[in-house]
C-alpha cells in the first residue's frame, strides 16, 4: 500500500466516476484502475462496487476512505514537519551562556529569535566559560555565548560584543573623586571577583596587565555571583573589575568609574558552535545575536 493508492481512494470516492477521478490524478484511466485492483487484492476486500451505471463505495470501502484519509492527512503533516524542521523553524536548540550575556546580548537575541521562530524550543542553560567550552565540545548543547578562554579547530566562533571594563567602587572611594581610574591606583585597593574557574577570563586579561605595571592582583574576596560581588563592594570590602554592561545592575553606595589605561583589556563575548553541526536552527539563533560593536550594551 502506498500513498497513491490511498489517494486513488479518496479521489475516486469524492467523484464516484472513474474518468473523472483519473482526470484528477493526472493519470490514465486504466492506470487507476489497476491502482484499485492491487489495492484490493493485497487487502482481500472490495473497496468499490462497479457497474457499468455507476461507482459506489461498499461498506469496507467506507470504512476504509476515513482511515486513508486519516493516513494522508498524517503523511502530508509529516512532510511539513520535516520541511520546517530543514528551514529551522521548528525542533529545538540548546544554548548555554555565561551570566554576563544574560545581562545584554540574551535577552534581546531570544526576544528576536522568538518573534520568528515561536515553535522552536530554545533550552537554555547558565555555565562558565569553561564548562561550556566542554559541553560543546562533547556535543551537550549545541551553541554557548561566552569568554574566549579557549580555542579549539573543531569550533566555530564569531564575536557577539566588545566592551570595556569598570572600576565599581564604594561611594565614599577616594578614587570616586576620578573621572577614570588607571590600574596604578586600584592596585593599592584590595579586588573582588569570582572564585576559581569563573575568574579564568578576567584572571587571564589582568594579570599580565598589572604586572607590566609593576603590580599584582591583590585578591581580598572571591565569590561567584555577581550581585554578592556588587554587594561587597558597597560594603566598602574592596572594588571589582566589571564588564561595562554591568552597570545596569545599580546599587546603592556603589558608584563606576572607566580604567583610563589605553591599552586596558576588552571583555569580549563569542558565540561558538561545532563546525558541521547538523541544527539547521543554529544559524538562525545567531543571526539574531547583535553585530559586535564595543560599549552597545543598552
Amino acid at each position: 500500500m502506498d500513498q497513491g493508492q490511498l489517494e486513488a481512494v479518496v479521489i475516486l470516492s469524492e467523484e464516484l466516476h472513474f474518468a473523472n477521478a483519473a482526470r484528477r490524478l493526472g493519470i490514465s484511466q486504466p492506470a487507476l484502475s489497476q491502482k484499485l485492483h492491487k489495492l484490493e487484492a493485497d487487502l482481500g476486500v472490495s473497496l468499490f462496487s462497479r457497474s457499468q451505471r455507476r461507482v459506489r463505495l461498499t461498506e469496507a470501502g467506507k470504512l476504509f476512505l476515513v482511515q486513508a484519509r486519516a493516513a494522508l492527512y498524517e503523511i502530508e503533516r509529516a512532510i511539513r514537519t520535516a520541511r520546517n524542521a530543514a528551514k529551522g523553524q521548528i525542533g529545538s536548540l540548546s544554548i548555554g551562556f555565561v551570566e554576563n550575556a544574560s545581562q545584554n546580548v540574551l535577552p534581546k537575541a531570544v526576544s528576536a529569535f522568538r518573534n520568528k521562530y515561536p515553535d522552536v524550543d530554545l533550552r537554555l542553560s547558565e555555565m562558565i566559560s569553561t564548562e561550556l567550552f566542554e559541553k560543546l565540545l562533547t556535543e551537550r548543547i549545541d551553541m554557548a555565548l561566552m569568554r574566549p578562554v579557549k580555542t579549539d579547530p573543531s569550533l566555530e566562533t564569531q564575536l557577539v560584543l566588545s566592551e570595556s571594563y569598570v572600576a565599581a567602587l564604594p561611594v565614599d572611594h577616594p578614587l570616586t573623586s576620578q573621572a577614570a581610574v588607571r590600574i596604578s591606583d586600584l592596585a593599592a585597593y584590595p579586588l573582588i571577583m569570582a572564585a576559581g574557574a569563573k575568574a579564568t577570563y578576567l584572571r587571564s586579561q589582568f594579570m599580565s596587565h598589572f604586572a607590566r605595571r609593576g603590580y599584582e592582583m591583590s585578591v581580598g574576596q572571591e565569590v561567584n555571583q555577581l550581585p554578592a560581588i556588587i554587594g561587597l563592594v558597597s560594603s566598602g570590602v574592596g572594588y571589582a573589575l566589571l564588564p561595562e554592561s554591568s552597570v545596569t545592575m545599580s546599587a546603592l553606595d556603589v558608584e563606576y568609574r572607566p580604567l583610563a589605561d589605553p591599552d586596558a583589556p576588552s571583555a569580549d563575548l563569542i558565540v561558538a558552535w561545532r563546525s558541521g553541526a547538523t541544527n539547521p536552527i543554529i544559524k538562525p539563533f545567531a543571526d539574531c545575536l547583535p553585530i559586535p560593536k564595543r560599549g552597545d550594551y543598552a
